[in-house]
């Protein structure tokens, strides 16, 4: 269950999926990960994103949030 605040993720997710799912998923192959990355996607205005770009910019933003960076990340000696 996504506890969707603005009823931005169930609604745009859901028909991107099922209009465009092979795009979707190519836009998932290789993500780059890093802080800049990251911060960069966060600040984002999403009204300037498609529908695709938004919903990819939303698992990202889930997937690497603050507490997976510092859980794998900010150890010695990894990068």
């Amino acid at each position: 269950m996504i506890n969707d605040r603005n009823g931005e993720v169930v609604k745009t997710s859901s028909r991107s999926l099922q209009r465009h799912y092979p795009q979707f998923m190519e836009t998932l192959k290789f993500p780059i990960i890093s802080r800049r990355e990251f911060e960069r996607l966060k600040s984002c205005d999403s009204a300037t994103l498609t529908d695709l770009e938004r919903v990819a910019r939303f698992i990202y933003l889930q997937k690497r949030s603050r507490a997976e960076f510092r859980r794998r990340y900010d150890r010695p000696g990894t990068l």
